[in-house]
């Protein structure tokens, strides 16, 4: 009898072992899923960002998407498609900008306006900045933070995890986004302050499947204070699977300018 209950005791301790080997903290769920998702050999995403900006009675608003299809990023030869849009509603008055670049064989083709023309892809690289990174978005967050949250459980099988996130912090992690939103504006962000700042990360078989979100900004510009809600966003279609890109029509004979 007692053998039978130390065995039956045995078993009880394995699976309270396994179970907490198993267990994941919401930090831990993130952060895997963020690296496994920047070893992507392809990828299919969409980066969403929309700033309004209020002041005087006067409202600005600025929507901006990027759609990335890129295939073998991990070669020393990848091709990416990438799709810019970006519309400014200035008191009733709109202005849309759009053009597609494609980068291949060490070249940036780009097609706007009806018309195409092709640079060194490094020179786009670096006039584009962190515009056309997701990097700027999909930062880690600190441990202590995320694991503040609870993990979510989703009807399809994905998790979700949302933080909220004190105004400095989120200036520090996110510098970049902020600036990047502000030049969009054309607006001094010094005496800058963020409020309302929350984070929500969903995954999905291991890899991000939503990295999203939204914040208030505040900013003091001789004396008047300007209030900006903004949102971010990255979204995945089917992290993991391969993806093809179809080059723009006719990019062979783009010109180069320097």
């Amino acid at each position: 009898m007692k053998r039978i209950t130390s065995l039956i005791l045995a078993v009880c301790l394995m699976c309270c072992v396994l179970s907490a080997c198993e267990s994941q903290t919401p930090y831990q769920l993130v952060s895997a899923a963020l690296e496994k998702t920047n070893t992507l050999n392809d990828m299919d995403a969409v980066m969403e960002m929309s700033i309004t900006a209020e002041a005087n009675g006067q409202s600005l608003t600025i929507p901006m998407t990027l759609t990335v299809k890129a295939s073998q990023m991990q070669s020393d030869n990848p091709k990416m498609l990438m799709g810019l849009s970006m519309k400014m509603d200035i008191a009733g008055f709109s202005t849309d900008i759009s053009m597609d670049i494609y980068f291949a064989d060490g070249w940036a083709y780009v097609g706007t306006g009806g018309s195409g023309y092709k640079v060194n892809a490094s020179d786009m690289q670096d006039r584009l900045g962190s515009n056309i990174s997701t990097d700027m978005v999909m930062q880690t967050l600190p441990e202590e933070l995320l694991n503040k949250s609870e993990i979510k459980k989703n009807p399809d099988g994905s998790q979700t995890v949302s933080a909220s996130i004190d105004g400095e912090t989120f200036s520090t992690l996110y510098k970049e986004l902020i600036d990047t939103m502000n030049s969009a504006t054309d607006t001094d962000v010094s005496g800058l302050t963020v409020s309302d700042a929350v984070v929500t990360v969903t995954v999905k078989d291991g890899y991000i499947s939503v990295y999203d979100m939204d914040f208030t900004m505040n900013i003091d510009v001789s004396g008047t204070t300007v209030k900006s809600t903004a949102t971010a966003s990255v979204t995945y279609n089917d992290p993991g699977k391969a993806v093809t890109v179809t080059p723009p029509a006719g990019y062979l004979d783009f010109s180069e300018i320097g």
